[in-house]
């Protein structure tokens, strides 16, 4: 459909609403006489205004200015917030300039006097212009929002591995995204590829990278559901694994590592076995925070401090620690030690394991 140099395209949709029976009628048929794709909607008063915008949406609307008790700008007030970005164009029989400029500052996109619109063009012309408009507004801002999804995606996607990066998981947390659900508990785990560092000196950065965005290939296909990985930085990686025990986070963990040390690195003429240490906390999926990730992090410590290439918890780092903190001191029975040691980890035992500490140990 083309008025003026205006290209609409086909089908139209209208809602002619005015309380004028042979108004109605006689604007429909004009509308509709050169274009059988233009489909003509009817409304008399706001009530079936109301009803119309209820059930189907319009490319353009043409309201008379009195309708019924209600005038156009206290309609367009009303209902401002079902209409979008449809335009309204406003129609009266009156030429008083009061009424022209209340119909543009209620939110009307024209202004067109009755007596023009019945000539067979000048009103199908400015429908054309409202409807070309509107349409390039809703094109332009898709593409603004398209435009911005990508430069998010680009912020939070880590180029080298295409693994979310540690900017998401921040602006995630900070939307409150990690929801509490007391059927699974939420476990961080954090990895680091050993002797990295090693492999960027000696067979140089390409290299290194290419141990980077293999290693990040490994772990996408061992990935589980209720499972997010990221590149945290560097030769570190985080998971975060939405899962009902600290058990299944461990075993994902081992089941991994046997994957990646049976795996060669490198290309064909220099091959190498890759290895890494791992730390894993769990927490109820409410408590997700940066203290989860302090706490990870010492746990994957505590792996590098035991030989690298094996898994340590939490729990394990708070073991270690009670242990040490044991050791120091006055000489003490082996029963003291054990009370001692009961006692301080306490906390992290259910009763279970408090009594067979306590009765079989």
């Amino acid at each position: 459909m083309v008025s003026q140099g205006i290209e609409v395209e086909f089908p139209v949709r209208l809602l002619v609403a005015d309380d004028n029976e042979a108004d109605r009628v006689l604007l429909r048929e004009m509308l509709t006489r050169q274009h059988s794709l233009v489909e003509v909607d009817l409304a008399s008063n706001t009530t079936e205004v109301d009803n119309c915008l209820n059930h189907r949406a319009y490319d353009c609307i043409i309201l008379d200015f009195n309708l019924g008790i209600e005038r156009a700008d206290e309609i367009l007030a009303r209902v401002r917030h079902r209409l979008g970005v449809c335009p309204v164009i406003v129609v009266s029989s009156s030429a008083d300039q009061s009424i022209v400029i209340s119909s543009m500052r209620s939110g009307s996109v024209d202004f067109v006097p009755k007596q023009d619109m019945y000539d067979g063009t000048t009103l199908w012309k400015r429908i054309c212009i409202a409807i070309s408009m509107s349409r390039s507004q809703v094109k332009e801002r898709r593409q603004r929002e398209r435009r911005q999804r990508e430069l998010q995606m680009d912020a939070y996607m880590d180029p080298i591995t295409g693994l979310w990066n540690r900017r998401y998981f921040q602006a995630k947390l900070s939307q409150n995204q990690y929801k509490n659900d007391r059927r699974l508990r939420m476990h961080i785990v954090m990895i680091d590829i050993d002797h990295f560092k090693a492999i960027n000196d000696s067979k140089g950065h390409a290299v290194g990278d290419a141990v980077l965005r293999s290693f990040a290939r490994i772990m996408a296909r061992n990935k589980r559901g209720g499972m997010t990985q990221f590149r945290w930085g560097g030769e570190e990686f985080l998971i975060l694994y939405q899962t009902a025990s600290l058990r299944d986070a461990w075993v994902w963990c081992e089941e991994f590592q046997e994957e990646v040390s049976n795996q060669l690195f490198g290309d064909t003429g220099e091959q190498f076995i890759v290895t890494f240490s791992a730390g894993i906390v769990g927490s109820d999926t409410s408590c997700v925070d940066n203290n989860m990730i302090e706490k990870a992090d010492q746990a994957l410590y505590l792996a590098k401090t035991w030989g690298r290439n094996r898994t340590c918890t939490w729990e394990m780092v708070c073991m270690d620690k009670i242990l040490k903190d044991i050791e120091k001191g006055s000489q003490r029975s082996p029963i003291e030690n054990r009370n001692r040691f009961v006692e301080a980890f306490a906390d992290l035992m259910r009763q279970t394991q408090r009594d067979h500490s306590l009765d079989h140990c």
